[in-house]
């Protein structure tokens, strides 16, 4: 079984919310998480597709071309 036959609604649901905040602070405020456990959440989900969904920088959060497609079918 691959890794996107195990995805769940709710995650494709916290990650579309990450694509429109552009911030983990926002996201987390909007899905009534930390910012820290939101963090822990985006890198185990990482870990799972094998590939980085987005590209942290100070301000904001920039999707990947593989997150941009995950985001999509999402």
């Amino acid at each position: 079984m691959d890794w996107t036959q195990r995805l769940r609604i709710r995650q494709l649901h916290v990650l579309v919310r990450l694509y429109e905040s552009g911030t983990m602070t926002a996201a987390a405020q909007e899905l009534g998480m930390t910012q820290p456990a939101l963090s822990k959440w985006l890198a185990e989900l990482e870990a799972q597709v094998g590939a980085e969904l987005f590209s942290r920088t100070t301000r904001r959060l920039q999707p990947t071309a593989i997150g941009e497609e995950l985001v999509v079918h999402a």
